[in-house]
């Protein structure tokens, strides 16, 4: 079972919202630690993360699943499931 760190989603959701730019330089020691770890089950593989800051949720889809994570507690509000690609 895969776990994912609410924090490094928001980062990553930050920086996709940011065309994925990147300092030239890293910091020595990083920014940002595991603050939470949600559970999310199989597939045990993700594709993408995007996060609502209007809504507090957090979108992560796999393939024929989307799952609705609360930011704030790491609760599953649940899933939409059925999707097929194109």
């Amino acid at each position: 079972m895969k776990r994912l760190d609410l924090l490094a989603t928001s980062l990553i959701a930050a920086a996709l919202a940011c065309g994925g730019a990147a300092t030239a330089q890293a910091p020595a020691t990083p920014a940002y630690k595991v603050v939470k770890a949600v559970p999310l089950g199989a597939p045990d593989r993700w594709d993408y993360v995007v996060h609502d800051g209007a809504t507090q949720r957090i979108y992560v889809a796999h393939g024929d699943r989307v799952s609705v994570v609360d930011e704030r507690d790491g609760k599953l509000l649940g899933e939409v499931t059925g999707i097929t690609g194109g």
